[in-house]
């Protein structure tokens, strides 16, 4: 079955090539010139005893998860959503795609501004992007943009903030979604002083 649904919002092709394309230049920025994501009002929800999700925000802009699998998945379904709100302005949707967790590899690769993203947190995480997802422990460890990366100076702007919303479904067999865990980010970027790090 095909089950893959993904938006990207018009100008992220535009933006993302160019991006590209300059990166190095970005990657350092104006000398002396920094950003740091900061979150607020986060939440999530799980499926306890089946899908236990423990996650940590601190003040330098990382992200820890730990994850506990006590039943294997069959088809585990992911949602991700990026919105973008600016003051008195209508929210705006930036990415937006639901897939199979074993597909989702396929679908970063389409957005390079989220494939840098996910490669960096692939780094610092086992997680598993099987059909099924077998039971275990799976833990994603401090990911952070660092204040230099090209992704968080492009989308610094003072009077915007992100939404991130996703989850982790487990696909019935009636097709219907089951969430087996849900959250919610809200994502202010700053900028700061390198000398402050």
């Amino acid at each position: 079955m095909e089950y893959t649904r993904t938006k990207i919002h018009p100008s992220l092709v535009v933006i993302t090539t160019l991006l590209l394309i300059h990166c190095l230049e970005l990657s350092f920025g104006k000398e002396g010139q920094c950003y740091q994501l900061v979150f607020f009002n986060n939440s999530w929800t799980d499926n306890r005893p089946d899908f236990v999700v423990n996650m940590t925000f601190d003040e330098q802009g990382s992200v820890h998860s730990e994850t506990t699998v006590n039943r294997e998945i069959a088809y585990p379904v992911s949602k991700f959503r990026i919105i973008v709100r600016e003051d008195k302005k209508p929210s705006t949707t930036m990415y937006n795609v639901t897939s199979r967790i074993c597909d989702l590899v396929a679908m970063f690769s389409k957005a390079p501004i989220i494939k840098q993203a996910y490669i960096s947190a692939m780094k610092q995480s086992n997680m598993s992007f099987d059909c099924p997802l077998k039971p275990g422990y799976y833990v994603m460890g401090n990911m952070r943009l660092g204040s230099r990366n090209p992704v968080i100076s492009f989308l610094y702007r003072p009077k915007v903030s992100y939404t991130i919303l996703g989850g982790m479904y487990e696909e019935l067999k009636n097709k219907s979604l089951l969430p087996l865990t849900t959250y919610k980010m809200n994502v202010k970027i700053i900028k700061k002083s390198c000398k402050e790090e």
